[in-house]
């Protein structure tokens, strides 16, 4: 299959140009997959849409067992430790004790909370779910994080 076509077959599937460039990236064996991820994630970050079916996606559970599958790998997990290594030191990814500070920062947090209902994801008169249920969540993320780095030897 030439490039073109393949290019062309992933945005019939729903693939952004972003996602093609990785994935053209990924085939070329110039990024492994926890590279593609984090390639992704980036430009996902600046895309309120793919952030509204991110949002989506994390809701179903099928979605997130294939994501907890993934992660359990161990070539994954050392792909995403050299990936982040490798984000660190070119300055690309804050180390976790700056974003544990930015997410200190009201003013931060207020970006991010507007962010959240742009996307339909709560917040004042979003229809999301309510706070009792939010900070039921909230915890259950955290002590999810909390599980994850002690797993991958970041905590």
């Amino acid at each position: 299959m030439q490039q073109a076509e393949y290019d062309e077959m992933a945005r019939q599937m729903g693939a952004r140009d972003y996602e093609v460039e990785n994935l053209r990236r990924r085939k070329s064996g110039e990024i492994d997959d926890a590279q593609l991820g984090i390639s992704n994630l980036a430009s996902a970050m600046k895309d309120p849409s793919a952030m509204k079916e991110m949002a989506e996606l994390m809701k179903d559970p099928d979605s997130m067992q294939k994501v907890q599958q993934m992660m359990q790998d161990p070539s994954f997990q050392a792909q995403a430790k050299a990936a982040m290594a490798e984000m660190q030191a070119s300055g690309g990814m804050p180390d976790m004790g700056k974003m544990q500070q930015m997410m200190q920062d009201p003013n931060v947090m207020a970006k991010a909370k507007a962010m959240a209902e742009a996307m339909g994801m709560g917040g004042a008169g979003g229809g999301g779910v309510g706070a009792g249920a939010q900070q039921a969540e909230l915890a259950r993320l955290r002590a999810e994080n909390a599980r994850l780095k002690q797993q991958q030897g970041f905590a």
